[in-house]
């Protein structure tokens, strides 16, 4: 999803400030020694991996619209961008169903671009960890005591990064980071045609039940894991790289953009231009398939189903890449397949650059239900769109104004208000059964960069207010909103939901106090809200609201990890 890359917009700064900050801050102290130890890089080694026996199948709590699940994913609340494979961002496993009562957040400092943290299976002692991704570092977090705390931290790539820096912006309002930073830094760099941002490569982590991080960095696919196996408190080891091969990139500034596990326990994985690969998890084979001739771009994440579909949406297209075992490809007489939406053109604005979706694509529909895919599009109105992820009914005809007779959907986003003139939503689709929530991310003024952009999101007169539901009839065949919410500002997370106590939990924000909020599914009326505080750490930054064990809330900020407990 885009939203990720406005995340890591933070990172570009960094490298230019931290041979400054200090100074620019007052301090005279010493700088501390980075507490971060770099990895070795490993010869590629052939190590077996454990091979789940469980077929896919539904998850114990019995939920007809929990999605199979992948035997190849760690057995945890949360092992993926966006919960699982199927990243519809929604859960069973229960969040909290009240306010706290006490003060209930606990928070990590670390650093920027901590999108979501990915939870463990259980080790033999019954406890998890917490595995994630951040600017220039793998970490491994303990969540078992009263205070999140570090296991290890190893870099995946070598950046300055001062702790004091951290420590010193946390202690400011959004604001006043906001005033701190801009002046000290250059404007937003221009990108080629079709580039994502700096720092954008290697967000999307994937845990696997093998107890591996497999990561997707740059040109080259990391696995992290346990330098003693099944102790918990081992330190870090990378166990293993694999590097694209030049030839095979569509350009020589391509990078990786996104990473899933397919449900025979691959990993597959897209690039900035549109190259889709797949390979198993000892990194001794891969293949490739280019999309669009290199002329079509990735931005966000991509998803898998339980039949070999891999889903990927460009800035041009809606695609189905068909893994049949053997190899990729999008011809429709072996389950592929290619839809061209309403991409819109490209924005002025500081957080949309390119024309095309901001969502990771989210599929809908188990079992005997329709299954589609969903995401929205480019349109200057936007609209939520579902796509007939199989077959399409030999009955459907193709909707008036689509661009595919695949297209099942296309209901224009209004947030309620019909006169609106633009709609903009750059977080993936949160999906549940039917059910389809979106919030508003356009801001009310917007800025010159992207830092005061992401900063400032929070401020009441700034931020975006507005969500919406929509949801999928079987029986007319027809998406139509369902309610919506004119009150609520939810500025730049990714929203999750629990089926268990049936609430959307998002981070939002009150007269610029960031909040947790909790919706209700059904509704759209807020259950309750929990104030959480106005720092600049506070600041969601565009990362995912994950629901964690023990009916926490957990959350990336703009300075490191945030629990909220009940």
């Amino acid at each position: 999803m885009r939203n990720t890359l406005k995340a890591v917009l933070v990172l570009i700064m960094i490298v230019l400030l931290t041979l400054s900050v200090l100074t620019a801050c007052g301090d005279d102290e010493e700088t501390p020694e980075a507490t971060v130890t770099p990895s070795p890089v490993p010869t590629p080694t052939a190590e077996p991996s454990p091979e789940p026996t469980a077929e896919p199948t539904k998850d114990i709590a019995g939920d007809p619209d929990e999605p199979p699940k992948n035997p190849f994913l760690a057995d945890s609340p949360w092992a993926a961008p966006h919960r699982n494979s199927y990243c519809q961002g929604s859960s069973f496993y229960p969040g909290p169903v009240e306010q706290p009562s006490i003060q209930a957040e606990d928070f990590l400092l670390g650093r920027p671009a901590l999108i979501h943290p990915e939870f463990s299976s259980p080790y033999p002692d019954g406890g998890r960890v917490i595995w994630a991704s951040a600017y220039g570092e793998v970490v491994k977090i303990d969540p078992e005591g009263d205070k999140l705390e570090y296991i290890d931290r190893i870099e995946s790539y070598s950046v300055p990064w001062p702790d004091v820096f951290g420590e010193k912006l946390s202690e400011m309002s959004c604001q006043e980071s906001a005033d701190f930073l801009v002046p000290l830094l250059p404007p937003d760099p221009e990108l080629r045609e079709g580039e994502a941002s700096e720092g954008t490569s290697g967000v999307f982590p994937v845990l696997g039940s093998d107890g591996i991080l497999y990561q997707a960095l740059d040109t080259r696919i990391v696995a992290s894991s346990d330098e003693i196996e099944g102790d918990r408190f081992s330190p870090i080891e990378i166990k293993r790289q694999y590097e694209i091969p030049v030839e095979v990139l569509p350009r020589d500034w391509d990078k990786l953009m996104a990473m899933v596990m397919t449900y025979d326990g691959m990993l597959a994985f897209a690039t900035n231009y549109g190259l889709v690969g797949i390979m198993d998890r000892d990194f001794e084979n891969a293949q490739y398939l280019q999309l669009g001739e290199g002329n079509e771009y990735v931005f966000n994440s991509i998803a898998a189903d339980e039949d070999g579909g891999i889903y990927v949406v460009t800035h041009k297209a809606m695609y189905r890449v068909q893994w049949t075992g053997e190899k990729l490809t999008i011809d429709e007489n072996e389950g592929g397949w290619r839809a061209e939406y309403g991409t819109g053109k490209p924005s002025t604005s500081q957080a949309m650059t390119t024309a095309g979706s901001g969502s990771t694509p989210s599929l809908m529909g188990t079992g005997e239900q329709d299954k589609f895919v969903v995401i929205t599009d480019g349109e200057e109105i936007m609209n939520i769109l579902l796509f007939w992820r199989d077959e399409i009914p030999d009955d459907w005809e193709q909707l008036p104004g689509t661009r595919s007779k695949r297209i099942a959907t296309q209901v224009p986003i209004t947030f309620g208000d019909p006169d609106r003139e633009r709609s903009f939503s750059d977080q993936s689709v949160l999906v549940r059964g039917y059910g389809a929530f979106v919030v508003n991310n356009e801001l009310q003024q917007w800025f010159d960069t992207r830092t005061e952009n992401a900063s400032l999101s929070g401020e009441p007169d700034i931020a975006p207010y507005g969500c919406e539901k929509f949801e999928w009839d079987p029986e007319t065949r027809e998406m139509q909103s369902v309610w919506f919410n004119h009150e609520l500002s939810l500025p730049n997370a990714i929203p999750a939901m629990s089926s268990a106590t049936n609430l959307i939990y998002e981070i939002g924000q009150r007269n610029g106090v960031w909040t947790l909020e909790a919706i209700d599914w059904d509704t759209g009326e807020s259950a309750w809200h929990y104030q959480i505080g106005d720092r600049s750490y506070h600041n969601s930054y565009f990362a995912a609201t994950v629901v964690g064990p023990g009916e926490s809330i957990y959350y990336g900020t703009f300075l490191g990890l945030m629990r909220i407990s009940p």
